[in-house]
């Protein structure tokens, strides 16, 4: 087995197998490595379809882009084929459907607006702080503070 060396972040997960890389799509931190990594118009892309469960036509989202913006429409689209952000629903090119990978989508909901389960778990371990304050004490401390810098000005 030889030793490959990659340029880039999308140029080794390219060539990651896809039970791997549906592996890393369950961890929300990656997704989102993955996510600030794309071109813009994929970002945008990936973002008007968060939240959609369907299939959406891919005629639609080449509406998305200017008609002088192919290049742009192509390299994008290509970046999350290869990267199995999204997949076609159809075997047919130019017609069909995309479909947001459902781990991917999941896991960058979460890592975009919370929830899912905390990265560290629940340590379990909850220990008295030996400085601790009490409410009162927080109050009286920032009156007199308060107090005193109004009197310096």
């Amino acid at each position: 087995m030889g030793v490959h060396s990659y340029s880039s972040l999308f140029e080794y997960l390219k060539n990651v197998g896809v039970h791997m890389l549906d592996e890393l799509y369950t961890h929300p931190p990656t997704c989102l490595v993955v996510f600030r990594e794309l071109p813009e118009l994929a970002k945008h892309f990936v973002m008007r379809l968060l939240f959609i469960e369907q299939p959406i036509p891919k005629s639609i989202v080449s509406g998305w882009v200017e008609k002088g913006s192919s290049a742009l429409l192509n390299d994008s689209c290509k970046a999350l084929t290869d990267l199995r952000i999204w997949h076609s629903t159809d075997s047919n090119v130019s017609r069909g459907s995309w479909s947001l990978n459902k781990k991917y989508q999941e896991s960058i909901r979460i890592s975009l607006f919370g929830g899912g389960k905390p990265l560290l778990g629940d340590l379990g371990i909850v220990t008295n702080d030996k400085y601790s304050k009490s409410v009162d004490f927080l109050k009286s401390y920032a009156a007199e503070r308060w107090d005193v810098s109004l009197r310096v000005n």
